[in-house]
């Protein structure tokens, strides 16, 4: 799965409106709730995988401008059974920038969390905990990992916005749902 980056943001308007209600439920959903706060345990955090390509160092350094690069970002999660209630939750992020039509730098990044889960959160509750709420806690380690190897590569540190974890997962479910045969 490729997705761009979106934003959180809180939703707008008076509340009059159908879309206004729909963008208050989502913010609703997308809110971790307190008893699965209590539910879920982050054990250990760990870089799988990591790299960085400077294909066109040192001329780049030279040629880079003010202007920046064009970046393209996409983002993947995985999460898999571990035993008893443990999960491990990787995060992918692929990053790519060109500057001028020439690899600027290339970041591969795969981050997990080990996640215990209480066996009395339901199937669903759990889906989310493992898509949405264990990356949100990811992510700013993985901003802080991006942003370290890009300076330390040579480049200023890139600082990737906030993430919208529980529209990606949203959008996966909607995807698979429309994959799926219909029912008679």
């Amino acid at each position: 799965m490729n997705e761009q980056p979106a934003t959180d943001a809180p939703p707008k308007g008076d509340g009059s409106s159908g879309e206004d209600a729909a963008a208050r439920q989502q913010a609703v959903r997308d809110r971790p709730s307190s008893d699965l706060h209590t539910a879920l345990s982050i054990t250990r955090q760990y870089i799988k995988d990591l790299s960085f390509e400077n294909p066109s160092a040192p001329a780049i350094y030279s040629a880079y401008g003010d202007d920046g690069p064009e970046l393209k970002v996409s983002v993947d999660l995985t999460a898999n059974a571990l035993e008893d209630n443990s999960h491990e939750v990787v995060l992918s992020l692929n990053v790519s920038a060109i500057y001028r039509e020439t690899a600027a730098f290339i970041i591969e990044l795969q981050y997990a969390g080990q996640a215990i889960v209480d066996d009395k959160v339901s199937e669903e509750k759990l889906e989310r905990a493992l898509m949405v709420e264990v990356p949100r806690y990811l992510f700013p380690f993985v901003r802080h990992i991006i942003a370290n190897t890009t300076r330390d590569g040579g480049f200023p540190p890139l600082l990737l916005s906030p993430i919208n974890f529980g529209k990606i997962h949203d959008g996966r479910r909607q995807a698979q749902k429309s994959k799926s045969p219909s029912q008679p």
